[in-house]
């Protein structure tokens, strides 16, 4: 009769299948891992989507005066009728876009500039050189624009934000 041998031949698979184990749980800390930064990430950048989309239903803009000074020319009276101040950034007249630059002495040039007030009508660019238009108060955009008598034409004019006025206005 032989002996049973206890020791060596047993060791080897016990040695595998820790080694396995140890593989495993290590593969697992490391999937734990990224995924708590994952999802640490994604939250924090769902806030800040959450935040500017708050931030964008608190901005409103009305068009109230739309004039034509003389050929080639549109002036456009925005006011800002949100809860938060506003920055202007387009202007579209029948779906031309038209670039606006904020100027503290806006003139008919290339191609529209404007200016801010706040609700009394005093100009606000002299303390704010980005232009904001604050809540309550207005902006005058002054724009190069060749129209023709007696045509209507489509108006819009959109913030930073996205927030959209338009109106037609027609031309004399």
């Amino acid at each position: 009769m032989r002996k049973p041998k206890i020791g060596r031949e047993a060791m080897a698979p016990m040695l595998g299948a820790l080694l396995l184990v140890a593989i495993t749980v290590s593969i697992g800390v490391i999937v734990l891992q990224w995924s708590q930064v994952f999802f640490v990430d994604t939250s924090k950048d769902l806030s800040n989507i959450h935040e500017a989309q708050i931030e964008a239903a608190k901005t409103s803009i009305a068009i109230e005066a739309v004039n034509f000074p003389s050929s080639n020319q549109v002036q456009i009276v925005v006011r800002n009728v949100g809860q938060v101040a506003v920055n202007l950034g387009g202007l579209n007249i029948d779906s031309k876009f038209i670039r606006l630059t904020y100027d503290a002495t806006p003139e008919y040039g290339d191609p529209a500039e404007w200016v801010a007030y706040d609700s009394q009508g005093n100009a606000i660019s002299s303390f704010d050189p980005d232009g904001t238009v604050p809540v309550a108060g207005y902006a005058i955009i002054c724009a190069s624009y060749s129209w023709s008598s007696n045509t209507t034409y489509e108006i819009q004019v959109s913030t930073t934000t996205g927030a959209v006025a338009s109106c037609y206005a027609t031309a004399p």
